[in-house]
């Protein structure tokens, strides 16, 4: 498990001891962070935009630079595997070493690697949906433009159908959308927020489309986050 706080600190967790097993710091506020697949790396955005990849190793030291910049690799420990004794439990922690993967224009609001760990999916506040080649990121594969206003968080749901590589984003249109990323196009559009507007009353039966698309906008639902378990997906909203 990972987490991040204002003081711009990032802590890698052992879940099975809950025991610190890599730190380190970030040089700019962290917005969000994830694992890519293989476990060992952490990809986390920042305020202004990068994206940068985190790996264990080296003393405890401030990671992460200046635009552009990436801090030399230093050799990476091998992680233990076997069962955790007393003394390991209280071993200090590992630093994280710092390399920039890509940049956004606009701060970076959520971030997913994909299913088979070849595509990295990042939103941001200008309504797009980047999909490009990871690790190589600066290669972009291309855009799932369909949101109108900031987008929130994107998913990869636990239920996948055929050869479709789906994704499912929310933004702060109150749209819920699902995506082929492969192929950056949109499936389904899913608009939380005119849902809510008739089931509070705000719109009324037999008013017209436009009618209901100003009542949703005055709504002002957001997606704030969405999990999925088996083919059951779950939206928080506010």
């Amino acid at each position: 498990m990972a987490t991040t706080s204002d003081d711009k600190a990032i802590k890698v967790w052992d879940c099975a001891t809950w025991t610190l097993k890599a730190e380190g710091t970030a040089a700019k506020r962290v917005s969000t962070l994830t694992f890519a697949h293989t476990g060992t790396d952490l990809l986390a955005a920042d305020k202004f935009g990068d994206v940068w990849s985190y790996t264990f190793g080296g003393p405890h030291q401030a990671v992460g630079g200046a635009a552009g910049a990436s801090v030399p690799a230093t050799p990476t420990p091998a992680l233990p595997t076997a069962t955790p004794t007393a003394a390991a439990a209280t071993s200090a922690p590992v630093g994280l070493t710092a390399s920039l993967l890509m940049g956004h224009l606009s701060i970076v609001t959520d971030l997913v690697v994909g299913s088979d760990n070849d595509l990295l999916i990042t939103s941001d506040r200008d309504e797009k949906i980047r999909v490009s080649r990871y690790p190589k990121a600066f290669v972009v594969e291309g855009f799932c433009l369909g949101h109108f206003q900031f987008v929130t968080c994107v998913h990869i749901p636990a239920h996948q159908q055929g050869k479709q590589r789906l994704l499912l984003s929310g933004g702060g249109d109150g749209l819920l959308i699902l995506w082929d990323y492969d192929k950056c196009v949109a499936l389904q559009t899913v608009d939380l927020a005119r849902l809510y507007g008739k089931k509070t009353g705000a719109v009324a039966g037999g008013s017209s489309e436009a009618e209901e698309g100003e009542a949703a906008a005055a709504a002002n639902l957001d997606v704030m986050r969405i999990v999925s378990h088996g083919n059951v997906v779950v939206v928080a909203a506010e």
